[in-house]
């Protein structure tokens, strides 16, 4: 059992969700009440050099969240949403290849299993079973129907764009600079 102690919890690592140019995300849980979260940190096998790259990166991610955390955008139907910042890895590892962030992780469905769900029909989730009456009606409405998938599609990326016009017209500070928008290069609605 792989754990990461926090500033303020201890992570046990379950799996890895993927790796990229920015690092790499795992899924976590807290020893404490098994939440679950997703650590972001610089993938461990990169060179040296990479690893400082992509834990400023990481560092500056953890920042953003942090500047965002109070922004939403409330639709008629739906609310978006920064995800929050839950711990990150103790003082001093800024910089360095044991830097991470642990964020919440996004609840829902993904656009990508939605998708499956519409040209696959509840067959293409495995969690089936274990679905509220809630979500049992709304992926059944998915699968029978591909202008509901279309409309869900279509509120997400209004809401996307919407949370970050609202992002590029806040004042943020970051010790003594301050700054207006954000770019952002990882998007998952």
């Amino acid at each position: 059992m792989d754990l990461i102690r926090g500033q303020y919890q201890q992570w046990i690592i379950q799996h890895e969700l993927g790796k990229g140019y920015s690092g790499e995300a795992l899924l976590v849980k807290n020893d404490n009440d098994s939440r679950e979260g997703v650590v972001k940190r610089p993938k461990q096998r990169d060179i040296q050099v990479e690893k400082v790259r992509q834990a400023i990166q990481i560092e500056r991610e953890g920042k953003i969240l942090s500047a965002i955390k109070n922004i939403s955008f409330q639709g008629s139907e739906f609310q978006v949403r920064a995800i929050k910042l839950l711990d990150q890895s103790l003082p001093g590892s800024e910089q360095s290849a044991e830097y991470f962030i642990v964020q919440e992780k996004a609840s829902g469905y993904s656009l990508i299993e939605l998708a499956s769900i519409n040209k696959h029909g509840l067959n293409a989730i495995s969690e089936r079973n274990n679905l509220s009456d809630q979500d049992y009606l709304a992926l059944s409405g998915i699968a029978k129907n591909n202008s509901f998938f279309h409309l869900i599609v279509l509120r997400a990326l209004y809401g996307i764009l919407k949370f970050l016009e609202i992002i590029h017209k806040t004042r943020f500070s970051d010790g003594g600079n301050t700054f207006f928008g954000i770019i952002w290069s990882d998007i998952k609605p």
